[in-house]
């Protein structure tokens, strides 16, 4: 059941054209991994003649205890299969437990893409979590999409003189990471989000990256990551400075992205949801500015170990009573 990441690639290439998304692929896998040395890039797969179930996640090492719990990568994942026959992913899941349990595994924690709609090849326990925004790229007149308070933005940098480029992947890591750390750090952000560069050097080197940069008179004032794969363009990481956001540079490198990728024969750029699942959230506020389109975000967990589970709960009781509703309490 286990595979190398070669071999994880080509199976990602015989997948549907709707799940062949950019965050979903093995190469994803690997970059995201970069983010700690802890993060153990791995690919499970279960076969039967044409039919094919694929897995790809982090397995990280339990603290304390021996053995591992698995987690999507930061951002989505969950498995992934080129048939939808009941019985057959029925088999699928009963492998993929058993794999686990062998490999030590206590607990796993997924988060499943809008977009691919993957829960349907999960056996454990879904949940729904929030709502998120995709923009339609074959609507005729995209300004007609969004909504008066994101055109009149735009507008407003427009006239400013904001540009908009795509920036070359060498920028990456020298100048967009301390760019995007300056921005996390200026609203208060989790110190999660202060990414090494070691994270930057691995999406820099990933084709399906794009840097999007919107300035004014060369400085930076808006600036955006970019997953491009298939029919789909997936906003990923981005930030603004205090200059930008008086300009609203990040609603035009919004839609400049998109019309970029719109001209260049995308059908979909998914723009995510809130940091949290309220409607008020003020990044969902702003992103459900340029489309109706919506698809909700899922969490599923399982427990694979019930015995090393509850080794983790002894092992750690003060945690477990501060984050009982969380499966990996720990984390």
């Amino acid at each position: 059941m286990k595979i190398d990441v070669a071999t994880a690639r080509a199976l990602f290439s015989r997948l549907p054209a709707a799940l062949r998304l950019a965050s979903l692929s093995p190469d994803y896998v690997e970059s995201d991994a970069s983010r700690s040395p802890a993060l153990q890039p791995a690919y499970w797969r279960y076969e039967e003649a044409e039919s094919f179930w694929y897995h790809g996640f982090h397995l990280t090492p339990l603290p304390g205890v021996e053995g591992f719990d698995i987690q999507s990568p930061y951002g989505y994942g969950g498995p992934l299969a080129n048939s939808s026959d009941p019985h057959f992913l029925a088999r699928a899941w009963q492998a993929y437990e058993e794999t686990a349990r062998a490999a030590g595994v206590a607990a796993e924690f997924i988060r499943f893409h809008p977009l691919a709609d993957n829960t349907r090849f999960y056996g454990g326990r879904i949940e729904a979590n929030r709502e998120t925004v995709w923009v339609n790229l074959q609507a005729d007149d995209l300004l007609a999409e969004y909504q008066p308070r994101v055109r009149s933005a735009i507008r407003k940098a427009d006239l400013a003189g904001v540009e908009f480029a795509w920036f070359g992947s060498e920028f990456i890591t020298p100048r967009f990471a301390e760019f995007y750390r300056c921005g996390m750090a200026a609203i208060g952000a989790s110190p999660f989000y202060s990414f090494g560069d070691a994270y930057f050097e691995a999406l820099a080197a990933w084709p399906a990256v794009r840097l999007g940069v919107c300035s004014l008179n060369g400085v930076w004032l808006a600036a955006g990551l970019f997953l491009h794969h298939g029919d789909c363009v997936e906003y990923h990481l981005a930030a603004s400075s205090g200059a930008g956001r008086q300009y609203n540079a990040s609603n035009l490198l919004l839609h400049r992205v998109a019309s970029s990728a719109k001209a260049e024969g995308y059908g979909r750029l998914y723009l995510g949801g809130g940091t949290d699942g309220s409607r008020n959230n003020s990044l969902y506020f702003f992103k459900s500015g340029y489309s109706k389109c919506r698809a909700t975000f899922s969490v599923g967990t399982f427990c694979h170990d019930g015995v090393r589970y509850e080794e983790l709960k002894r092992r750690w009781p003060d945690l477990h009573r501060a984050n009982a509703a969380r499966l990996l309490f720990y984390r």
